[in-house]
């Protein structure tokens, strides 16, 4: 557990640079120890509200341990804290789209590509998100229905 002591010290360290969550964040996650990762993420996210990667990286361990609504609220701030970062309207679409707001989503999308025209991941999501608002046209709207991950 060295790598544990280390984090211990930066963190008594003041101030405490973001990046330093972030790196213990993942580490927290690839040693399988979720709820610590979101736990490190989440107070990230509220010591540096405005910064991006804070603000993702909490979201995403959010999104993993299954709180899709805080997920949302986190990625909507990403993606308002840095509108010109198309992994922002990314994961804001493919949050949107995991909670059943389709029409959100291809938005979120749409403003990816906007700044990215050929970003295949928002490419590949927006192909399936508009093949399952096809199939089912009343899971279009802005519901909370059960849709498959759109990664």
């Amino acid at each position: 557990m060295a790598a544990e002591k280390i984090f211990a010290a930066v963190f008594n360290s003041t101030p405490v640079d973001p990046a330093a969550y972030h790196f213990y964040g993942q580490y927290l996650m690839d040693s399988g120890r979720l709820d610590d990762a979101v736990r490190v993420a989440v107070k990230a996210a509220e010591l540096y509200p405005n910064h991006f990667q804070s603000l993702t990286d909490a979201a995403g361990a959010l999104r993993q341990s299954g709180n899709h609504a805080k997920s949302e609220f986190l990625y909507r701030r990403a993606a308002a804290v840095d509108p010109f970062q198309v992994s922002g309207h990314i994961n804001l679409g493919a949050i949107l789209h995991l909670n059943g707001q389709h029409k959100a989503a291809e938005e979120s999308y749409l403003r990816a590509l906007q700044l990215d025209s050929k970003n295949s991941i928002a490419v590949d999501n927006l192909q399936k998100l508009r093949s399952l608002m096809r199939r089912s046209p009343s899971s279009s709207g802005g519901g909370m229905g059960k849709t498959r991950a759109p990664l």
